[in-house]
């Protein structure tokens, strides 16, 4: 299933050791493949020329171990 950050916001995405893959904005559950936010060195989030001229955040493909599991986040009170 592919899962995007507009489809599943209300789920964290986890690989298959359980380990939860943060600032994810797309994600393959079969293959484990992932694109989520990219961070420089300081942990800020960079800006990127789009495809449209417009200003983007900067993102990475990333390989995680299959499958992945979606988890509902819980509810904030």
């Amino acid at each position: 299933m592919i899962a995007t950050a507009k489809t599943h916001r209300d789920y964290r995405v986890h690989d298959a050791n359980g380990v939860e893959i943060s600032e994810c904005v797309w994600a393959d559950t079969e293959t484990g493949e992932v694109v989520v936010l990219f961070r420089d060195a300081e942990g800020r989030v960079q800006r990127v020329p789009g495809e449209d001229g417009g200003m983007e955040l900067r993102k990475e493909w990333q390989q995680h171990p299959a499958p992945l599991r979606l988890v509902p986040r819980e509810a904030v009170s």
